[in-house]
């Protein structure tokens, strides 16, 4: 058990450690460009990360919707027999 957990431990640490040079190298890149574009670049990237959020919001709430229903049908015939 202890053993996997260093496993997966190595892997956080690459992917931790991967996901920081990645994201200084977007912000070195995004620092060369005119501050109009930065912000324009900013606003995009925040309206997908709001439309991403409504979908999964969405989609979530669908499967919470389904799964809810599901559990009151077999409440509901547990109940008759």
């Amino acid at each position: 058990m202890f053993r996997m957990l260093n496993v997966f431990q190595g892997i956080l640490d690459f992917v931790d450690e991967n996901c920081g040079q990645l994201v200084d190298r977007l912000i070195d890149y995004l620092k060369t460009f005119p501050s109009l574009f930065q912000v324009l670049f900013i606003i995009f990237a925040m309206f997908l990360m709001v439309v991403g959020t409504l979908t999964l919001i969405k989609k979530s709430a669908k499967a919470i919707i389904i799964i809810a229903a599901i559990m009151i049908i077999v409440i509901g015939i547990s109940i008759l027999f």
